[in-house]
């Protein structure tokens, strides 16, 4: 039986957010890192979401996209567009970044999560180098330990821009 292409988007989003067996360089880099995720309406509820999605314009020519690339997957953040528009400001966006990325300054926090959404913060108001430094270190220490389905991950809790002169 083939799943429709709407579910298919939708476990895309959520698994590329939140399962942490999906370590390759494109969801590290361009989601986990960020700490872009699926608002809990969606990621637990893909009728919501289906239903989102049919009253604001999806068809299958269509794809999902983040108004806001550094924001998360929700109803006021999302839309559709083409592939096409999506690759372009995909293009637009990774440039800005290369050239901006030194003038962005955030707090991050290391939480012990679980894949059904739930946290314990183990330390926050970190630099994200501290933070990834933590999470790779918690990580290790406690490979064996770790049950199934739990996992260490840094999430940005506030953004500050610097205005360069």
């Amino acid at each position: 039986m083939k799943r429709e292409r709407i579910y298919e988007i939708w476990r895309l989003m959520v698994g590329r957010c939140h399962n942490p067996n999906w370590n390759n360089h494109f969801t590290t880099t361009y989601y986990r890192n960020k700490g872009i995720t699926v608002c809990d309406e969606w990621r637990f509820n893909f009728h919501a979401f289906k239903e989102w999605a049919f009253n604001n314009g999806y068809s299958d020519l269509l794809s999902i996209d983040r108004v806001d690339s550094n924001g998360n997957y929700e109803p006021s953040n999302c839309r559709w567009i083409t592939l096409k528009e999506n690759r372009s400001r995909a293009r637009k966006n990774n440039k800005k970044s290369l050239v901006k990325s030194h003038k962005k300054v955030g707090r991050y926090e290391v939480r012990f999560s679980a894949i059904n959404g739930l946290f314990r913060v183990v330390k926050s108001k970190l630099m994200y180098h501290d933070a990834r430094e933590l999470q790779r270190k918690l990580t290790n220490e406690n490979k064996d330990s770790i049950p199934k389905g739990f996992y260490y991950c840094v999430v940005k809790t506030e953004r500050t821009t610097i205005k360069m002169q």
